[in-house]
């Protein structure tokens, strides 16, 4: 096994020093990491210990253990402190790689910045409700009236569609 260095929270002093003293952006920044190391085990088909991080107020909301994110206090926030666990069985993610000093940076100075996020933001749609997953329903035929008789059930779906239109 290698041992690797927890990277540690930055002083005040030593952020404002930080290469990393530019604004961090949550689209740019934040969201592409927490993407490509947390969804799979804190996204829309899994959500273990009831946190999902597909949005900011899904984190905000938290899960068993609360909130992953305390805007405007980075040493609180959960997410944080289980990314820099020296523990192993604590350290998140608990699979592949720690996250780099500076993806640790940008996200503690993201949080000590108030974490702002996306207006509006949506959380990944669960793919397994994609249309090609879903059984077919058969569609119950429109009510004609007795002058519209149809010789084929598509002719009353037609029909039904031309009346709404109102064209003949």
């Amino acid at each position: 096994l290698i041992a690797i260095e927890a990277p540690t929270l930055l002083s005040a002093e030593e952020a404002g020093k930080s290469a990393l003293s530019a604004k961090v952006e949550y689209s740019r920044d934040i969201k592409p990491v927490l993407k490509d190391r947390c969804y799979a085990c804190h996204g829309v088909l899994k959500q273990e210990a009831s946190l999902r991080l597909d949005t900011l107020e899904l984190a905000l909301r938290g899960g068993e253990s609360g909130p992953a994110i305390v805007k405007g206090d980075a040493v609180q926030s959960r997410l944080l402190q289980r990314v820099l666990a020296t523990d192993a069985a604590e350290r998140m993610p608990p699979e592949g790689h720690p996250l780099s000093k500076e993806q640790i940076e940008k996200l503690q100075q993201w949080i000590s910045d108030g974490a702002p996020g996306i207006a509006n933001e949506r959380p990944e749609e669960d793919p397994r409700d994609h249309w090609a997953f879903c059984a077919p329903v058969r569609a119950a035929l429109p009510i004609t009236s007795p002058g519209e008789q149809s010789s084929h059930p598509i002719d009353a779906f037609i029909l039904a569609r031309l009346k709404q239109e109102n064209l003949a």
